[in-house]
């Protein structure tokens, strides 16, 4: 049972030295500004090909300093975005979709977790898309940084009446955000291998 409302212990590394961590589980708010302050830079590699880069210390920082409990230590952004990686885990195990309904498995911080919810209409697919990242500027270096957003992943996980039985309390957006992910994803997947079939 997943509990946002429980103490996270964690062991880290600070220096050389193995340090105990004590967290909060971050507010869905926390993890939304998290999100957009990360520095994503896609940089054209020319003939098709390009490269993402996501530099997400500093805003791990920052998390890291608003939750930490009972005095654990001070941190450098490099050490704090390896705790923050470890709590914010939520790997994709398996996606089933079953007519209008799909079961996403999410193996979290502490064991599995299993969200159902119906199927996105391709329209709120594209809405979604469209509102979860934004260009911020564009260099004459063939890169532009982007802007990633978490509340329209989380708020389709809502409008497709997600739901949940392994969570006390409410789901954290950031585990709404990777089963809506996955099952556009897995949705594409189908698709694409439907077209293919046609040639053969």
């Amino acid at each position: 049972m997943f509990d946002t409302s429980s103490e996270l212990a964690i062991q880290a590394r600070s220096g050389k030295t193995k340090v105990e961590i004590a967290m909060r589980w971050p507010t869905d708010e926390e993890w939304a500004e998290r999100h957009r302050n990360r520095k994503i830079v896609i940089r054209n590699l020319g003939r098709g090909m390009s490269e993402t880069d996501v530099d997400s210390t500093e805003a791990d920082l920052k998390l890291y300093q608003a939750a930490r409990l009972n005095g654990s230590p001070d941190l450098t952004a490099a050490e704090a975005s390896m705790v923050v990686k470890v709590i914010e885990r939520a790997d994709v195990s398996d996606v089933v979709i079953d007519g209008e309904e799909a079961t996403v498995t999410l193996q979290v911080l502490g064991g599995t977790v299993t969200h159902r919810l119906q199927l996105p209409t391709p329209d709120q697919v594209l809405k979604m898309q469209r509102a979860a990242s934004r260009l911020v500027s564009s260099s004459q270096r063939n890169a532009s940084q982007m802007r990633a957003y978490l509340d329209p992943t989380a708020a389709l996980w809502d409008q497709c009446q997600g739901r949940s039985e392994d969570y006390k309390g409410a789901v954290p957006s950031l585990h709404k955000d990777a089963a809506i992910r996955a099952v556009v994803e897995q949705i594409n997947i189908e698709m694409s291998a439907s077209d293919d079939e046609k040639f053969f």
